[in-house]
């Protein structure tokens, strides 16, 4: 059975407002009330100020195995293997979506419970419809946890981790900003390939999780670690000769 989205959880940086939750996940029809509180998103935020407009005018691009949108450099990432190595706040973006589709994005941590995130809209007339830039906090997560999250449609339930959805297809993408705090995510809402284009950008949202673990994540391997792996490579080169020098005497023997 998929984790089922509780009814509570975080709530968007924007104006008071409650956004109705009906939930389409793994064929079970889930109802809850998704709150809105606090301020609207400000140019003056870090990531607003120095990515929103680059990643909202490419908004478009297919977001499979690029290294860069626009002059943001780009890091390639496993999306489901994220995770923290220092207790850090985590604060997740709304970017923007091309999706005709209502899509609700939700987390959890160490495969626990999910938490919606927030529900995106494609309806110019939603007076509760998110803006590029809106923000929520997630609050504190614990430095060794797995941060996985899942998206909601009407098409079906997706993850993060391929292995868990039910068509086994890849339906999301994960980046590093290179020299930031920030991971890059995006979705792909269809549950088949053959049911429009793979571009991944559905759903598309960013994540600060701190600069610590964003550098851990796309940390090269340190030089003690490939010198013991070089060394461990070494040695079963010089087995794998000796025997092939022994071999032929115990023959002749």
């Amino acid at each position: 059975m998929h984790p089922s989205i509780a009814a509570d959880g975080p709530v968007p940086n924007k104006a008071v407002k409650k956004l109705p939750a009906t939930l389409l996940l793994a064929g079970l029809l889930l109802a809850g009330p998704l709150s809105a509180t606090g301020l609207t998103a400000t140019d003056t935020d870090p990531f607003n100020a120095t990515y929103l407009e680059t990643l909202q005018d490419n908004l478009g691009l297919n977001l499979y195995e690029r290294e860069s949108i626009g002059d943001i450099p780009l890091v390639s990432l496993d999306p489901s293997s994220i995770s923290l190595t220092t207790t850090s706040g985590v604060r997740v973006y709304y970017i923007g979506t091309t999706s005709n589709y209502i899509n609700t994005l939700g987390y959890s941590t160490n495969d626990g419970a999910v938490a919606p995130i927030f529900k995106t809209s494609f309806s110019t007339f939603d007076r509760n419809r998110l803006m590029p830039g809106d923000f929520i906090d997630l609050g504190n997560v614990e430095g060794g946890s797995q941060l996985d999250f899942y998206m909601t449609t009407n098409l079906g339930f997706t993850r993060t981790n391929t292995v868990s959805t039910s068509d086994m297809i890849e339906h999301a993408v994960a980046y590093a900003i290179s020299d930031s705090p920030y991971l890059l995510l995006g979705f792909e809402d269809t549950i088949s390939d053959w049911i429009g284009g793979a571009d991944f950008n559905d759903l598309l949202f960013a994540v600060d999780i701190g600069a610590a673990n964003v550098s851990a994540m796309t940390a090269a391997p340190e030089p003690s670690t490939l010198l013991i792996l070089g060394s461990f490579l070494l040695m079963v080169a010089f087995l794998r000769n000796r025997q092939r020098i022994v071999a032929p005497k115990c023959s002749q023997a």
